[in-house]
């Protein structure tokens, strides 16, 4: 195992000699030849690309994009990718070649992005589809080098630039443009030293390799810096994904061997929501012995916290195989509140998960670095980073340092050109306790008032809940009310439905018992949020509730669907499906039976077919994966969707 202090300061070194230059940065990362930069899956075969043969093939891809690109050296070029070796060769390569770099993201609505395209005056972006009414350069997002830039020569003399662009996650509506400098993204790779040195077990490795999950999209603030450039400074692998299913995700953590995973909470409290349905399997004598381990897992890793993890990993070894696997060394939350009960669980059976802060506005700038459980379960994002400083004023952080942006693009396109010495209002509530370690409460804009007229942060009202039942749900205020809004499958059993019910009942009593009052109880079967956003935006909740997009329903109401039969239940399934076959051959419903084949009996063509999986997984939410199997008649898919949702 090489000494990894001594290599460590040896970067770091580099960095503070260096130009504090995107060029820089470029240079110092692929100037470690040897070293595994990539790891991906290729026809069932783990694929490896070193460093040294990366450098080349991003080189490469400048000469391709100075040959594609349309726009003036200096102006910026859009990227619509997600995370691919293609993503970072043409980030690098654009920049070489001369362009700034705008980094859009695919999971915004398209008319943000055009906004945003706008707003940058982009005339060119390296995507993978056609979705712009601009020059786009479509490539594959995939990680297998492109074979139209593998055939050139490296571009000669590299007339770099030096800035990129992000855009803010418009979880509410006011989104912005941050754009950032070599020397701010140098200063924010320069705080990784730090780090390591606050807390050694972000370094361990796993068979003598440290391998980050690229999970967290390279353009959103926390990807791009908390994994990509913090760890590819000290010559690390990254492990790309095929796809993000579950199943992909915690299939390739396994096969990879991955130590280090950062995702925003999102993720986290998917892990544990599964995990406490395991639980409610379990009889009450191993329950028993269940909540015995968590104690001794805790008390262990507040006195030595590596050695606790580890005995942890031991007596919860069911779970850890089922879910994350024996490699996994550093976890961390970030963009969005995260659940206490989330926290507590993770940890107890042996990741260690820590809580982060940042935002595209002043980048990552604080973590939970302590090692013990007990601190690591707290909810604080610890203390400022060497390159800021934090301020509370009126309850609200105030940010100043070398590494936030450099110029804010607002909505309306008037831009901000950021003063480093002065503090920036980031608009989040925070406390910070007596050992100088801070809090985020939640977004000041989102402040409720409760019947008593104290003012609440719903962030911290959903911290409490976990619910087990309910995937999509948020505390908002509703014509002046505290209100909680849940999401419902429309087609469930009496049971589950039962089961909803409970829960949420039970956990509404227990916020009013610790004396957050909540005045109304809503469900809805429309889709809370976007299936692409990491989180609820309340703000774009309000507005679809008020246009009507959102129907709530009164909680009352869910009381009467236990009373359905699961012959009614089925009923229900069956006539939706006959609705769509209808929809989508253009047919009466009455003219479509339970038997009748798609295609032999209905007219229907293949293309045809193809439309009505995608109506039919919008509807039930739901893959269609039949495998060997085939499907054709209302019957069919209606029995198929029914025993789907016995697994729900």
């Amino acid at each position: 195992m090489e000494n990894l202090n001594k290599y460590i300061n040896k970067q770091n070194k580099a960095l503070l000699e260096s130009s504090f230059t995107m060029e820089g940065l470029f240079n110092i990362i692929h100037d470690q030849d040897e070293r595994v930069f990539a790891e991906y899956i290729d026809n069932y075969e783990i694929k490896k690309i070193k460093y040294k043969d990366f450098r080349s093939y991003a080189l490469k891809f400048a000469r391709y994009v100075s040959l594609n690109v349309k726009s003036e050296k200096g102006e910026f070029v859009g990227i619509y990718l997600e995370n691919c070796l293609n993503f970072v060769a043409a980030f690098w390569g654009l920049l070489a070649s001369g362009y700034k770099v705008a980094l859009l993201n695919v999971r915004l609505p398209k008319e943000i992005n055009e906004h945003i395209i706008d707003m940058l005056d982009i005339k060119d972006v390296i995507s993978y589809k056609e979705e712009f009414s601009i020059n786009e350069i479509v490539i594959n997002n995939s990680n297998n080098y492109l074979d139209e830039v593998v055939s050139l020569d490296e571009i000669s003399n590299p007339t770099w630039e030096n800035e990129i662009a992000l855009s803010t996650t418009a979880t509410s509506k006011n989104y912005k443009v941050c754009i950032y400098n070599g020397s701010d993204l140098t200063y924010q790779a320069l705080n990784a030293k730090s780090i390591i040195k606050k807390n050694s077990m972000i370094k361990r490795h796993y068979n003598e390799s440290l391998k980050l999950l690229t999970f967290l999209p390279f353009y959103h603030i926390f990807g791009l810096v908390a994994t990509y450039f913090w760890f590819s400074l000290f010559g690390r692998t990254f492990v790309f994904l095929n796809d993000y299913s579950s199943e992909t995700i915690l299939k390739t953590i396994q096969r990879h061997k991955v130590t280090h995973v950062f995702s925003v909470p999102l993720l986290w409290n998917t892990l544990v929501r599964e995990i406490k349905k395991e639980i409610k399997l379990l009889n009450d004598k191993d329950k028993k012995k269940l909540e015995k381990g968590y104690k001794i897992s805790r008390f262990i890793q507040n006195i030595a916290p590596e050695a606790g993890l580890k005995l942890a990993r031991c007596m919860f070894s069911k779970i850890t195989q089922a879910t994350l696997g024996d490699s996994i060394k550093f976890l961390i939350s970030g963009g969005g509140y995260i659940s206490d009960e989330t926290l507590e669980i993770i940890n107890s059976i042996g990741y260690p998960l820590y809580n982060g802060y940042g935002s595209t506005e002043i980048g990552i700038t604080s973590v939970e670095l302590r090692k013990k459980y007990k601190y690591r379960v707290k909810g604080t994002v610890g203390v400022s980073f060497d390159s800021v400083s934090y301020k509370i004023i009126d309850d609200t952080l105030y940010v100043k340092g070398k590494s936030t942006c450099s110029i804010i693009i607002n909505k309306d396109k008037t831009k901000s050109v950021i003063n480093k010495d002065e503090y920036f209002n980031t608009c989040d509530n925070v406390k910070v306790d007596k050992d100088g370690y801070y809090y985020i409460l939640g977004r000041c804009d989102d402040v409720c008032l409760n019947e008593n007229g104290e003012k609440i942060n719903p962030d911290i009202i959903e911290k409490k809940c976990l619910l087990t039942t309910v995937s999509n749900y948020a505390i908002i205020d509703l014509d002046s009310k505290l209100s909680f809004v849940f999401e419902v499958n429309r087609y469930l059993s009496s049971l589950k439905i039962k089961n909803i019910y409970n829960e949420v009942s039970s956990t509404i009593n227990n916020l009013n018992k610790e004396g957050y009052m909540i005045n109304k109880v809503y469900f809805t079967y429309d889709k809370l949020v976007n299936p692409n956003a990491i989180k609820v935006s309340r703000k774009i909740l309000k507005d679809d509730i008020n246009s009507g997009k959102i129907k709530l329903i009164d909680f009352s109401e869910l009381k009467k669907y236990q009373e359905l039969s699961s012959e009614e239940v089925n009923n229900e399934i069956y006539n939706k499906v006959k609705e769509i076959f209808a929809l989508v051959l253009e047919k009466d419903v009455k003219d479509i039976s339970n038997d009748a084949h798609f295609i032999f009996d209905l007219g229907g063509s293949s293309l045809d077919y193809f439309s009505l999986l995608i109506k039919m997984k919008n509807e039930f939410n739901m893959e269609f994966n039949f495998g060997s199997e085939s499907y054709s008649t209302v019957k069919e898919f209606g029995n198929y969707i029914i025993d789907k949702m016995k697994d729900q």
